[in-house]
């Protein structure tokens, strides 16, 4: 299976997150605390990495592919079709938000610390500020100004080591969902093409959907077992769900 009309439109802006790298390392532990004597004007390499962060976030969860992934990954381990005509783009058409949270996030209920982590990657109010420029830093974290508190809290922020937290944990799930379904699909490859070599007369069907042809390979092997590639594949996306 390619990655389709959708994962061609996407997959510069894929490489654009992952390719440079999860961002500046450090292996100074109190980097957070000496960044409080910082005076934040915009211009300094702390404001810079946090900034440079972010536009990953943002990109993280505005790229139609991997949330496209993330929902049909949904569908198998809930025993449910893959879908081929599933358009993310229309799907998250007034609200990505609440179809990451609805759509998705909520579907992982069978692999509860996968969810979980989703909750973590995912913060709906963290999305929308930097989405829309509504924060901005000061020593110690960042304060969200699309969320309006009570009088003693005008405003709502995050330490920048929930900051990093958030990031990294999203950063990484995107980095090894894609990696984890490469490595899945060389290692079907693989046993694929042995099992060719002992089939005995392969033929094919197709399955209308929705007015659509899909065409489904059956191969008979010795031992009178079928084997049908399209859902081999699909069933071995479950692997990564084994928590």
């Amino acid at each position: 299976m390619g990655p389709g009309e959708t994962g061609l439109n996407y997959m510069q802006q894929l490489n654009q997150i992952v390719y440079p790298g999860i961002g500046k390392t450090t292996n100074d532990n109190d980097c957070f605390v000496k960044s409080r004597s910082i005076f934040f004007n915009g211009t300094t390499d702390f404001e810079q990495s946090i900034e440079e962060e972010m536009h990953r976030y943002q990109l993280i969860w505005e790229n139609g592919y991997f949330l496209k992934t993330l929902k049909e990954i949904s569908h198998i381990l809930n025993g449910e079709n893959y879908d081929w005509e599933l358009d993310i783009d229309s799907k998250t058409k007034n609200t990505r938000s609440n179809y990451i949270k609805d759509a998705i996030i909520t579907k992982f209920s069978k692999a509860p610390n996968f969810q979980n982590l989703l909750k973590e990657a995912y913060n709906k109010d963290l999305r929308n500020a930097i989405t829309h420029t509504q924060y901005n830093l000061i020593q110690g974290g960042v304060v969200l100004t699309n969320i309006k508190g009570d009088n003693h809290q005008p405003f709502y922020g995050i330490t920048f080591e929930k900051w990093e937290e958030i990031y990294s944990k999203a950063w990484f799930l995107l980095r090894y969902i894609f990696s984890g379904l490469k490595d899945i699909m060389e290692l079907f490859m693989f046993h694929l093409r042995k099992k060719q070599s002992q089939v005995e007369s392969p033929f094919s069907y197709q399955m209308v959907k929705n007015g659509s042809k899909h065409m489904h390979t059956i191969l008979k092997e010795g031992t009178g077992g079928l084997f049908i590639n399209e859902i081999a594949l699909t069933i071995s996306y479950i692997s990564i769900f084994e928590i």
